[in-house]
């Protein structure tokens, strides 16, 4: 089943429930169905794109890395405190 994309065009179904509290009134809308009439696949865009690679910074195996956050270690730096 693929997922349903920007673009594609539906009718929902809801349920509309008012609220007033100490902070405020408003309204929710609660989805009860989804009816696809114009489906437009999704497309999952590589987050990268617009930036250019720079020297310097890299990731992942090349570099020594700490087992409990991922980032590259240098041990040779003094400790920041």
């Amino acid at each position: 089943m693929d997922a349903i994309g920007n673009g594609s065009k539906v009718i929902v179904a809801f349920d509309i429930y008012d609220w007033d509290g100490e902070n405020g009134c408003g309204m929710t809308f609660q989805p009860r169905a989804v009816q696809v009439v114009e489906f437009v696949p999704y497309e999952q865009v590589d987050p990268t794109d617009g930036f250019d690679e720079l020297d310097g910074y890299t990731t992942g195996c090349a570099a020594e890395s700490d087992s409990t956050t991922g980032w590259a270690v240098d041990d040779d730096d003094e400790a920041p405190f």
